[in-house]
């Protein structure tokens, strides 16, 4: 509680499994974003598992948009993963499809309604480490979710194509 008021106060993060857990949260925040919606991922390997959630928020109206690794900076394999899981990913966001790629995703996950509270679920890059030996981190502090947002639409603008 903060100090006096009675006012309980929002915790910073709280950690998650990598797998069906953060997979859980994810559908969640596409599900009840309202306005923004930044994806960071590497090649979308999920887009099978958020197919439906993610077309609630276009329906929905909400402002999409997809930072991906950049082709060139992946393997031959993954690069080819990677451009399956775009054609799917299209066919979700429509004409309005707004992806960008970037060299590097430092982050990956996603933040939903920075501006307004919203809440953030993110994960360090950590090539050749298996999933269930990872952590997530989900938040919905304001401050915690409102920095992601905007490190995101900056990566967004000046360190994205």
């Amino acid at each position: 509680m903060k100090a006096g008021t009675g006012e309980v106060r929002t915790g910073l993060i709280r950690i998650v499994s990598v797998g069906h857990v953060s997979m859980d949260e994810t559908r969640k925040m596409y599900r009840s974003a309202e306005k923004t919606l930044i994806i960071s991922t590497r090649a979308m390997e999920y887009i099978d598992q958020v197919r439906e959630d993610l077309g609630e928020a276009v329906r929905k109206g909400v402002d999409i948009k997809v930072l991906m690794r950049e082709p060139g900076s992946l393997s031959s394999d993954d690069a080819a993963k990677q451009n399956r899981n775009l054609v799917a990913l299209k066919e979700v966001l429509g004409e309005d499809a707004q992806i960008k790629y970037s060299h590097e995703v430092e982050i990956r996950g996603c933040v939903m309604d920075h501006e307004v509270g919203g809440r953030a679920l993110f994960l360090v890059e950590e090539e050749g480490v298996p999933f269930f030996l990872r952590e997530a981190a989900v938040t919905s502090h304001p401050g915690v979710v409102k920095a992601l947002g905007s490190m995101l639409m900056l990566k967004w603008k000046f360190d994205s194509e």
